[in-house]
């Protein structure tokens, strides 16, 4: 018996050891546990974040961890939601963001007051068609903010996830038919740019991620002082991985 004992005690802080801890808050919107994240972009995402609370009261925060350390993650990223209480309290309109990269995991936590806006096949389709393609290659950065835009989009109703289009086969009377609408294309604006001279021109406009825009000087201030709101989760949301 008391073999057993010791044993236990002797184990026990093994047990506690791996349960996965939860971040504490620390005024920032962002937590990068597995350091995957540059600290530009993390500082540029916390600016986008704190402008999107400013304009709409919705609080998104953002967890990635090296792993789940056998954890569930449907438990644990509930417990971290829970705990960093991100929404306001009246509205639950709080959503986390959770990516473990060791287990290729990932989950959209959503507030109750976001469900109706963020219901479960939204959030699947933004891990699914935003997050793994980047995910595939290693692009951590340009998934999360791919995410985090879709995420944004969909709570403002302008979300349309893009199914991959289904490959029909073509017929050699259609291929043909392709080949000469591109050539008369190409010698329509041959023609023009012949009559037209060197008038006019394009502005190479730049790609903004959906709408989230990047300061040309300067830094971009961090979410100093952001704490939870007290909003509600009740386990919405969806899981995926890449």
């Amino acid at each position: 018996m008391k073999k057993i004992l010791f044993i236990i005690f002797v184990c026990l802080p093994l047990f506690t050891q791996a349960q996965l801890a939860i971040p504490e808050l620390w005024g920032t919107r962002v937590h990068d546990e597995a350091k995957v994240l540059s600290a530009p972009f993390i500082a540029q995402l916390e600016q986008i974040l704190k402008t999107h609370e400013d304009s709409t009261s919705n609080q998104i925060a953002v967890l990635i961890v090296p792993s789940l350390q056998g954890e569930v993650m449907e438990e644990y990223t509930l417990k971290v939601a829970e705990k960093w209480q991100l929404g306001q309290k009246n509205n639950d309109n709080g959503v986390l963001l959770f990516i473990s990269i060791g287990d290729r995991k990932a989950r959209i936590e959503v507030g109750e007051g976001l469900e109706g806006v963020l219901p479960d096949a939204v959030c699947n389709q933004i891990i699914r068609n935003e997050l793994a393609p980047y995910f595939r290659q290693d692009n951590y950065e340009g998934g999360v903010m791919a995410s985090v835009t879709a995420i944004t989009k969909a709570i403002a109703g302008e979300y349309k996830a893009v199914s991959a289009p289904v490959q029909k086969r073509r017929t050699r009377g259609g291929s043909l038919m392709s080949t000469l609408i591109i050539l008369i294309i190409i010698i329509v604006v041959s023609s023009l740019r012949n009559r037209g001279g060197r008038g006019g021109g394009f502005y190479g406009g730049g790609w903004y991620g959906g709408g989230f825009g990047r300061s040309g000087g300067g830094g971009w201030s961090g979410g100093g002082g952001f704490s939870g709101g007290g909003g509600g989760f009740s386990g919405g949301g969806s899981s995926g991985s890449w």
